[in-house]
């Protein structure tokens, strides 16, 4: 766990003051989606130039981790400290040790290279994740793509919502935006995402009752983007994950019109001093399939 500002290998008491935080959270409607987008798409260009297997070792879950990752993150949380000074930053390579959540109003999770395997074996689907979350819900979601040269971005605040993706140009910048919104109705016949490594028997099942004959296997997040973009309709994942894999796509895919939910039906969300762990979830550009398939889960 990092504040915004401070080493990333502090790991000495709370890295928080309940004033910094008070003032982050009457300021959240006013971050920029843009000056966010370009802290992801300058992570992105990092990783594109770095060595891919360098630093590689084995963490304890037998999950691969890189110097790319390592870097990438303390670069997302120094970035972060100009834009919002005192904000607590929850990073994969960085996560509280306790396994839960810190007891705060408002936090970014990051995943500063979603999809290592994809990474290290030289594919595109790998992404970066930055999600800021307020009272338990994803607010601000943004997602690089940096092999196919994307940012996708989204916000459910005050103003409303916004949901957008831009090319990333060759100096670094974020080009003009050009919005997205969901597929509703989905397809009779949804096209449906899935893990290329991490396949769960639960999702497989619901995807069968579904009729949801053409699938498209991509690692990372980057499946809440299809969704978003009305190019698929459904992802389910009825197995465990973690907060930061999952935040920045579900903001991007409520802000175009789209939902994940728990089995129980419910919205998944990020509560102070909840479980890192997710619950199995769906998410779909349709809401009314998203809410047809939980009940379909949870039978």
């Amino acid at each position: 766990m990092i504040r915004a500002g401070a080493k990333p290998d502090n790991q000495g008491g709370p890295l928080w003051q309940s004033a910094e935080q008070g003032r982050i959270v009457d300021e959240i409607d006013f971050i920029r989606l843009e000056d966010l987008a370009q802290i992801v798409a300058g992570a992105g260009r990092a990783l594109l130039s770095g060595e891919r297997r360098e630093g590689l070792v084995l963490k304890e879950d037998g999950s691969p981790v890189t110097a790319a990752d390592r870097f990438c993150e303390a670069a997302i949380a120094k970035a972060l400290s100009a834009l919002a000074p005192g904000l607590i930053v929850i990073g994969e390579e960085s996560a509280p040790a306790d396994g839960r959540l810190p007891d705060a109003s408002i936090l970014a999770l990051v995943d500063p290279l979603d999809g290592t395997r994809a990474y290290i074996d030289g594919r595109d689907d790998f992404c970066v994740n930055l999600a800021i979350v307020k009272d338990g819900e994803a607010r601000i979601g943004i997602i690089g793509a940096p092999a196919r040269g994307a940012v996708y971005a989204g916000s459910i605040g005050a103003q409303g919502a916004r949901c957008w993706r831009a090319d990333v140009r060759a100096d670094g910048g974020v080009a003009s935006p050009t919005p997205l919104a969901t597929r509703i109705p989905a397809r009779k016949s949804p096209i449906a995402l899935v893990s290329d490594r991490h396949g769960d028997e639960g999702s497989a099942r619901l995807l069968d009752r579904l009729e949801a004959f053409e699938r498209i296997a991509l690692s990372s997040a980057l499946k809440f983007t299809f969704l978003a973009e009305g190019a698929a309709d459904l992802y389910p994942r009825l197995a465990p994950t973690m907060v930061w894999d999952t935040a920045a796509g579900q903001a991007i895919l409520a802000a175009a019109g789209g939902a994940t939910l728990d089995a129980s039906g419910k919205a998944l969300r990020y509560p102070a001093g909840g479980d890192l762990r997710n619950p199995g979830f769906i998410a779909a550009g349709d809401p009314e399939l998203c809410a047809a398939a939980a009940r379909f889960a949870a039978a």
